[in-house]
């Protein structure tokens, strides 16, 4: 048995004191759907604890080992890497802290999941030749128990860790000194600011203008919460320090910290079809006004990836105050898409700048020491051991300053860069949360418990009486004048966080004027300030057009209606489409009828804008397709491959759409660099074509004329491009095997839908829900090879956009049990 990488310190805090024998009931449906019934919060978390193992173990542990840095443990040498970046840049065993300071239930919640997940183990190795999964004995380890620091750093791991970290402070700071060296001071600043806008009128957003006010935010008077760091926990008084010094390029150690760098990496190593930097998920709430024949509509696609075993899970808990069905990641303990029967809600992320990277000068005489309000402090610094199957163990030490982590050197400066996060010392705060979210009863319960998520996310909200609502969560700091948010700055004092801002600045509604919600990681109202990241932006073009033309074909809508909206629209339309074809249209305008390029946009105007197979001979059913995306590419590479420096004028050159060589990793957004071009076609952004912007479309239709003759021949109509499909790929989101190569699977047709996908209908007779989870609700491969019908069940339905019900009474599971089994709880 492999050894844990860290030792849980104060491990008797967390367990359960009162000695008692509980009941715990588990019915599943013929998709594997689990609902649990127990009379405490600790039985009733033991279940699901023990029903999901028996599903994912593999998966699951594999998940905690990525939140924690253990995956050497089981996986070997190769992951030794993986295993000192997150260690060093999260410092995860803080959150132990965390658990013994919290209350009795959610010490109870935490060390029920564990004991029911160590339950299933302990009959696993009772019956290793039934119950083992393939994958331990493929990588000659066993399962280990848990604890709940485990269950909560699945959590934090896959949720705060992926969506509530996105930096690219450093990697701007190159990009601007390049702008800069090529274009000059003015002009490379000029590109800059277009290119990370701070902010762009005309971005559509979620909130409708009126509803919400912006100046909530520049509020003098504002109060501010508490910074909490977790690790370093007195108090830092701002004093008088002298100047940073002056910040140019960096040329040191890069942090590679996520899934980001990986693919940078990968692109200068393999070119272009080796980036994807797609993050999405798509929401539609539609009120009373906007239905017919119900109260509120809730439909929720949250793009997280598609992997096998799937990222999400379907199950209902009852009993101890919780009373909900729906699915979750991982097996979060808060059900992330779901209903209590009074109110449903669902999320995407919300993509806010709660991220920070600060520029510490190092003591010449002492790397270890740092310079902070005028004096030398010491890091904090950790020293740990990583346990590496088949090989030795390897120790590190972690460093951290008053800002936090340490993420990169560079070391011939003097210089460190450590990474501030508004969420840290709140990681258990926002899972507990999401818990306390399922017992909420109305708008004023679900929005109390949104205020105390730290993470970037966005909650929607509808109930039974016919109520919509939208809060925009996670903390946000309140920086110091003259902080660029895009751009690291100096940690030597005075440019440090003031605090964290009130609640109640976050872009926040109930029943909005438009009588809808509609979301596809899109601003999220006026005067909210754009991300700081170079690959994603709030800017006019945006693909929640799509659904926002969709929803305005008709003042009303039934719930199916609704569904098809979505399903529909969201998966195939090209959501470059809208946006970039007028101005093809007006470029072609004088030209001759008898001109090829003519002809050309002739056809993608006669195209239904849908990347679609319907007659399945694995091409797009339309010229349309493949003329969009040949002459938007060249569109892209005639704007930015002389303007920026390699590798970003690839990056910024690329059009983002998945091919049959290379997947998509979470949906089809518009890129920033076409986000860029259509605001200088428009006429509101920088020139990019030296003035000649309607030869500049002509000349990429010319490029793209030529690239598909070549591929396709001479004949316009015989310009069908191959299809891309979806991969569910074996490796979890941070690349980390989760189950074996064979098990990887590639759908015919890429959607752009959700990872899962769910429907909540309230009507004057009740609630009903259904959803889509594929490949299926389990995860487990037999010792022989063999795996369960549910394991891959629900793939087809997903790709035929159809969905299953949610069961949710008892009476409901009751006639669709196909399985029961009791469980006695010891403790």
């Amino acid at each position: 048995m492999a050894i844990r990488g860290f030792a849980l310190a104060g491990t008797a805090l967390f367990t359960a004191t009162m000695a008692s024998a509980g009941e715990v009931t588990i019915k599943r449906d013929g998709y594997g759907a689990a609902h649990i019934y127990a009379d405490n919060t600790y039985d009733l978390f033991y279940g699901y604890g023990h029903a999901i193992a028996q599903d994912r173990l593999f998966s699951l542990d594999m998940a905690r080992r990525t939140g924690t840095g253990e995956v050497a443990a089981v996986l070997g040498p190769d992951f030794v890497e993986f295993d000192e970046q997150i260690r060093s840049n999260y410092w995860p065993w803080f959150v132990q802290d965390q658990i013994a300071d919290a209350s009795a239930e959610t010490r109870d919640l935490l060390e029920g999941y564990a004991a029911g997940i160590n339950a299933w183990i302990a009959e696993v190795r009772a019956d290793p030749a039934a119950l083992m999964p393939l994958e331990y004995t493929v990588h000659d380890a066993e399962p280990e128990e848990w604890t709940a620091h485990d269950v909560a750093m699945v959590f934090i791991g896959s949720m705060i860790y992926r969506f509530g970290d996105f930096n690219t402070e450093i990697e701007n700071a190159r990009i601007r000194q390049g702008l800069i060296d090529m274009h000059g001071e003015d002009e490379g600043a000029r590109i800059f600011d277009a290119l990370l806008a701070r902010s762009v009128n005309g971005a559509p957003t979620t909130i409708p203008a009126g509803d919400w006010d912006p100046a909530l935010r520049d509020s003098p008077d504002a109060d501010l919460r508490p910074i909490r760091q977790g690790a370093i926990s007195d108090e830092v008084l701002r004093q008088a320090a002298p100047p940073p010094p002056e910040f140019a390029g960096i040329d040191g150690t890069v942090p590679r910290r996520d899934w980001r760098a990986a693919n940078l990496r990968a692109l200068r190593e393999g070119g272009p079809a080796a980036l994807r930097l797609e993050a999405a998920s798509n929401l539609a709430i539609l009120g009373p006004e906007r239905l017919d024949g119900a109260r509120a509509v809730l439909i929720n696609g949250p793009q997280f990836g598609w992997y096998r075993p799937a990222y999400t899970w379907s199950v209902g808990l009852h009993g101890a105050g919780f009373d909900v069905a729906g699915n979750t990641a991982f097996g979060y303990p808060g059900v992330m898409f779901a209903h209590n029967g009074q109110i449903a809600w669902g999320s995407t992320w919300a993509a806010g700048d709660q991220v920070d990277i600060f520029i510490e000068t190092l003591n010449p005489d002492d790397p270890t020491q740092y310079r902070h309000d005028g004096a030398w402090k010491d890091m904090e610094t950790s020293e740990q051991t990583i346990a590496v199957n088949g090989g030795e163990p390897v120790t590190i030490t972690a460093y951290r300053t008053v800002h936090g982590p340490v993420v990169a050197r560079d070391e011939d400066a003097n210089l460190a860069y450590a990474q501030q996060r508004a969420w840290s010392g709140n990681e258990l705060g926002t899972l507990t949360a999401w818990v306390e979210l399922m017992k909420a009863q109305d708008f004023d319960a679900f929005r109390a418990a949104v205020a105390n998520s730290a993470v970037n996310v966005n909650h929607y909200y509808a109930d039974a009486q016919g109520n919509i609502g939208y809060v925009f969560g996670g903390f946000y700091p309140k920086r110091a004048d003259g902080h660029d948010g895009r751009l690291p700055v100096s940690g030597e004092g005075d440019m440090d966080w003031l605090g964290i801002m009130p609640f109640e600045t976050n872009p926040q509604v109930l029943n909005p004027s438009t009588h809808r919600i509609l979301n596809w990681n899109n601003r999220p109202a006026e005067g909210f300030p754009n991300p700081d990241q170079y690959w994603y932006s709030w800017m006019p073009a945006d693909r929640v057009s799509v659904l926002d033309r969709a929803f305005d074909g008709s003042d009303t809508f039934t719930p199916q209606q609704a569904w098809e909206v979505v399903s529909d629209r969201a998966s195939f339309e090209d959501v470059n489409a809208g946006p970039m074809i007028p101005f093809l249209q007006q470029a072609v305008a004088d030209l001759s009828d008898d001109d090829p390029r003519r002809a050309m946009a002739d056809a993608v105007a006669d195209w239904n804008r849908m990347l679609e197979d319907r007659d399945g001979d694995g091409r797009y059913d339309h010229p349309g397709a493949a003329i969009m995306q040949a002459w938007l590419g060249a569109l892209l590479e005639q704007a930015f491959s002389d303007t920026l420096p390699e590798p970003y004028a690839t990056i910024f050159a690329q059009a983002g759409y998945p091919n049959p060589d290379t997947f998509t990793g979470s949906g089809q957004n518009i890129q920033v660099g076409t986000k860029v071009v259509h605001h200088a076609l428009s006429g509101d952004g920088p020139d990019l074509f030296g003035g000649d912007s309607t030869g500049a479309v002509l000349r990429a239709l010319d490029t793209a004329r030529e690239r598909l003759t070549d591929a396709h021949g001479p004949e316009l109509a015989d310009w069908l491009g191959k299809v891309a499909g979806i991969r569910f790929n074996y490796k979890n989101f941070r690349g980390i095997p989760q189950t074996l190569p064979r098990m990887q699977v590639t759908s015919p047709v890429a959607m752009n839908r959700g990872t899962e996908n769910n429907m909540i209908v309230f009507t004057p007779g009740g609630v009903e829900a259904w959803e889509t989870v594929p490949p299926g609700q389990s995860g487990f491969i037999a010792p022989d090879g063999t795996t369960p019908s549910t394991y891959g069940d629900q793939l087809a339905e997903y790709q035929a956009l159809a969905r299953k019900r949610v069961w949710f009474t008892e009476a409901e599971v009751d006639a669709n049990t196909v399985t029961t089994r009791t469980l006695t709880v010891e403790r």
